[in-house]
């Protein structure tokens, strides 16, 4: 990211990564959600707060190695099930998991992995299958023969474990030429012993890592479009689709029409019936039913029902 800030704390659509990560999980009533944090630890527990639980990785020596640091935080959990998600993959979405995890435990897996079809998938880790279309593995595209790296199928790197299972095998994990402890290799672990690991192919955009800028801000494009598409479906007219930015914890009510170039920040509300006309700024703003807004920004304020505001106007607070 060629940033100060960490990774994961860099806004996706109006809120940090993290977070678009935290409230994709949350509709899957997790027993316990532990984040494990290493560069910027401080700055990543303050944006999060108390909600969840931290477990610190000193040294980035993997993904298997992160899991080990969660264990004893997760380990005396009742929950049957682990998942594991990244704080860079911001675009996996709730129904998504919830049926990846339906899946997991109807086939009584060991592993469940989410995979997808890469255009180009050079530098991939391709899943192996055998005849029957039973994982049977993960190759790394280095490892690969000719005819492995004619697989299009590639590891997501979202996983479900058999919670048991995992804390009971984790740690014969050994380390990789790279100095690393990779969970994927819990793939061939489990089909060495007789266990079945399921994979899930999913959109390759839902499991797209953000590792730059140009990848954030593509990002960011397909959740505004989520969102779009969302409040369209619920009765709001957006004139321009393409000209308006929604944050995720925004609300708006049916029959409000909102004009080209307004952007909606933060908790901000807006009631049925009303106009947000072209260039407006509601931020943390609570809008009344049948309001009418032209050209105006609403920062941290309310206006009743029937107002109208603008043009050239700033509400804000001590105004």
């Amino acid at each position: 990211m060629k940033s100060k800030l960490p990774k994961v704390l860099h806004p996706v659509a109006g809120r940090p990564m993290i977070l678009e990560v935290l409230a994709t999980a949350r509709p899957l009533e997790p027993n316990r959600c532990v984040i494990v944090v290493g560069h910027g630890a401080e700055a990543v527990q303050e944006v999060i707060g108390r909600d969840v639980s931290f477990a610190l990785q000193l040294s980035p020596l993997g993904t298997g190695h992160a899991v080990m640091q969660a264990r004893d935080t997760l380990r005396d959990s009742s929950a049957d099930t682990l998942l594991v998600l990244f704080g860079d993959t911001p675009l996996i979405q709730p129904a998504t998991l919830q049926r990846a995890l339906a899946h997991h435990q109807a086939r009584g897996a060991a592993v469940t992995l989410l995979s997808f079809l890469a255009e180009d998938p050079t530098g991939y880790g391709r899943i192996v299958r055998d005849e029957a279309g039973i994982v049977q593995g993960i190759v790394e595209h280095k490892d690969a023969s000719a005819a492995q790296r004619a697989i299009r199928e590639s590891n997501g790197g979202i996983m479900f474990f058999e919670a048991p299972w995992l804390w009971e095998n984790l740690d014969r994990l050994t380390v990789s030429p790279q100095g690393e402890y990779y969970l994927t290799d819990m793939v061939a672990m489990a089909v060495s012993q007789g266990r079945l690991v399921e994979g899930m192919i999913v959109d390759e955009r839902e499991v797209m890592g953000i590792n730059n800028r140009l990848q954030l801000a593509e990002a960011s494009q397909i959740l505004w479009e989520r969102r779009r598409r969302h409040w369209l479906l619920e009765g709001v007219t957006l004139v321009d689709p393409n000209s308006v930015w929604i944050d995720a914890e925004v609300t708006l009510g049916a029959d409000t029409v909102i004009h080209p170039n307004v952007v909606l920040r933060g908790r901000t509300t807006v009631g049925p019936n009303c106009e947000i006309g072209p260039h407006c700024l509601l931020d943390e703003a609570t809008v009344a039913e049948g309001c009418r807004v032209i050209q105006s920004q609403i920062i941290s304020s309310s206006l009743e029902a029937g107002a109208s505001v603008g043009p050239f106007a700033v509400v804000c607070k001590g105004h």
